[in-house]
């Protein structure tokens, strides 16, 4: 697996949290490590996030659906709907570790 980076292909770490979730929330960066560290439903809602960010990405660059039939809207709103769910456990802690 990959994620990208300024343009460029690098490998996606699993022991740490995505780049994408370190550039969104970056003032929150001893919290997403304490959170990835010690919750699985935490890494799997960033993951997820990660996921629906790279598959918004290339439904941009390629002008039409690569995202098995969502549209861009479907996308950006999982984006959101993700986004409030990292910042929900980020400032409430996790439910289920």
């Amino acid at each position: 697996m990959t994620e990208r980076s300024t343009g460029k292909l690098v490998p996606v770490r699993f022991d740490r949290p995505p780049r994408c979730i370190a550039e969104k929330f970056a003032a929150a960066e001893k919290e997403i490590a304490e959170l990835w560290r010690r919750s699985s439903e935490f890494r799997e809602v960033c993951r997820d996030y990660r996921e629906a960010v790279t598959s918004l990405d290339r439904f941009g660059r390629a002008g039409h659906d690569t995202s098995g039939g969502r549209t861009r809207v479907q996308l950006e709103e999982l984006v959101d709907e993700l986004e409030d769910e990292i910042a929900s456990l980020l400032h409430g802690g996790d439910r289920r570790a």
